[in-house]
């Protein structure tokens, strides 16, 4: 038998409503691979960018390293993969 009390409405309300806010607002994910460590070859974080062209030449003008630039993923839109000036990997990814 639940229990059902207004506790329990205020709780679901909250849940509902910061699931709501991750869907709508972020705009990343991550890639694990085999061997997660900082730097290259560990975790990678993509974010979602209007066009991923302009980031490439914003993290080249800031010190940065375009690895690899703008490449298609298919229906996916595009990719490019930048390392910071701390050395870690970030990727962008739009559809433009």
């Amino acid at each position: 038998c639940l229990l059902v009390t207004p506790y329990f409405f205020n709780y679901l309300k909250e849940l509902i409503t910061q699931i709501i806010f991750l869907l709508i607002w972020s705009g990343w994910s991550t890639c694990k691979t085999q061997h997660s460590k900082p730097g290259r070859g560990g975790t990678q974080v993509y974010f979602l960018v209007e066009d991923c062209a302009l980031q490439q030449a914003r993290a080249a003008d800031a010190g940065g390293v375009v690895i690899r630039p703008k490449f298609s993923i298919g229906q996916f839109g595009f990719v490019v993969l930048c390392e910071d000036t701390e050395g870690e990997v970030i990727g962008f990814n739009s559809l433009k």
